[in-house]
């Protein structure tokens, strides 16, 4: 969601009665990621119940520069613990990568000490092949992982490892990093790579993870994860994350969701929503009478297309005056609040920037807020909604930019409560 702060405003809760839909991409509980494949979740590190000392050799200095090593497993019970290079030149004496707990993630993660500029690395097969994976030439891959360093110069080098259509083995593709911003933090970073011509396409693949590069710091990695495209999705522990599993209700009714597949992937592991229909189904409110049964939605949004014919909320009805809509975006005098029929501006402005939006159906009137502040109201008769409330418009119909919070309620919010809201969530779209 680009610079959006996550701080929230203190001393202001937002409203949980009768709040029966929500979703938030800043919280780790609804936002699980976009689909993707993670090729080698099985080089990630689960957490244990308890944990055994790594004892490589007892020669040398080995137990006094790895007195931390334990061992690690993966998802699947497998032990990926050995890093250790016997390769080099008086290995018993060198700094190795090892796997150390770490208290903040909970788990094992790889720690290389580079006090030596000897080889040292995350490094192994992955079992794969390009043509394998469904990449061919001018294809593009992203390795995505944690990372935390002593030195902000300090960076891994990563790439792919096999042979070429010479047999000749190398890194076709480069080695490359990514530095920190900050120091002793934890920071997802991640590299995108265009498959050479030169690969063999039906080779054996490694990846290497070099920690002995640049300056001598400590560097540690941890949710390694590599998937086909030019853009990284937010980190998958298992092999898969399917649509119905990258967005979750966090209302407490459970209400099913599907990613649409053809949202926009965002490098900072959000999504955005195209013109291109990408809505969302809530599966509320199909059937319900708008007089009998008010109800209120909210989201935060931002506009990237200048276009009338854009909504971020719309029920699928058959025909104008069946369905409610909202293209509303911030105070202004003719934009539409549509319900029970149509009523668009010729024009409907943007800044770039996030707005809190409320639309009220109270029974009578429909209100519509912006930024905690009522810009737009419109009387409506009784109806019954022909279908569910879509997040992102309808076909056609499609929002352009970001949807980062919706909530659905059951009851018709008071302006205090909808100013509530606001002041609560302003903060980190700020």
């Amino acid at each position: 969601m680009g610079e959006n702060k996550m701080s929230l405003s203190h001393g202001v809760k937002t409203l949980r009665d009768n709040l029966v839909f929500e979703y938030d991409l800043s919280n780790d509980k609804s936002w699980k990621g976009c689909p993707t494949t993670n090729l080698i979740n099985g080089q990630n590190a689960v957490q244990q119940s308890s944990y055994e000392s790594y004892v490589q050799t007892t020669s040398g200095t080995w137990l006094d520069k790895h007195s931390d090593a334990i061992r690690a497993y993966n998802d699947g019970g497998g032990q990926i613990t050995g890093y250790v290079n016997t390769g080099v030149t008086d290995y018993t004496n060198k700094y190795h990568a090892i796997w150390t707990y770490d208290g903040e993630l909970r788990k094992p993660v790889v720690t290389m000490r580079d006090y030596d500029a000897s080889w040292k690395a995350k490094s192994f097969g992955t079992g794969q092949t390009m043509n394998g994976i469904g990449l061919g030439y001018g294809d593009t891959y992203t390795i995505s992982w944690l990372q935390k360093v002593t030195n902000l110069s300090k960076r891994l080098r990563v790439g792919v490892y096999g042979r070429n259509t010479s047999s000749t083995n190398g890194f076709h593709d480069g080695l490359k990093g990514a530095y920190n911003t900050k120091l002793n933090t934890w920071e997802r970073v991640y590299t995108t790579y265009t498959v050479s011509t030169v690969w063999n396409l039906n080779t054996s693949l490694n990846i290497y993870m070099y920690g002995h590069y640049d300056t001598r710091a400590t560097i540690q990695v941890a949710d390694v994860q590599w998937e086909v495209g030019s853009v990284p999705t937010k980190f998958s522990p298992g092999n898969t994350r399917s649509a119905t599993q990258a967005l979750e209700d966090t209302s407490g009714f459970g209400n099913a969701l599907t990613l649409p597949s053809n949202v926009i992937k965002n490098a900072d592991g959000s999504f955005s929503h195209n013109s291109a229909f990408s809505g969302i189904n809530t599966g509320l409110f199909s059937g319900r009478n708008t007089a009998a049964e008010p109800f209120t939605v909210e989201a935060w949004v931002k506009s990237t297309a200048t276009s009338a014919a854009r909504m971020w909320i719309d029920v699928q009805g058959n025909g104008s005056s069946q369905r409610f809509y909202s293209s509303l975006l911030h105070p202004q005098a003719g934009n539409p609040l549509g319900i029970q029929g149509s009523g668009w501006s010729t024009s409907v402005p943007y800044d770039a920037e996030w707005h809190h939006q409320v639309i009220v159906m109270d029974g009578s009137t429909a209100r519509g807020y912006a930024d905690g502040v009522l810009v737009h109201q419109r009387p409506y008769t009784a109806y019954t909604l022909p279908a569910d409330i879509m997040i992102g418009g309808r076909s056609g119909y499609g929002w352009s930019g970001d949807i980062a919070l919706v909530r659905i309620y059951e009851v018709d919010l008071t302006p205090e409560e909808v100013k509530q809201n606001y002041e609560a969530t302003k903060g980190r779209f700020q």
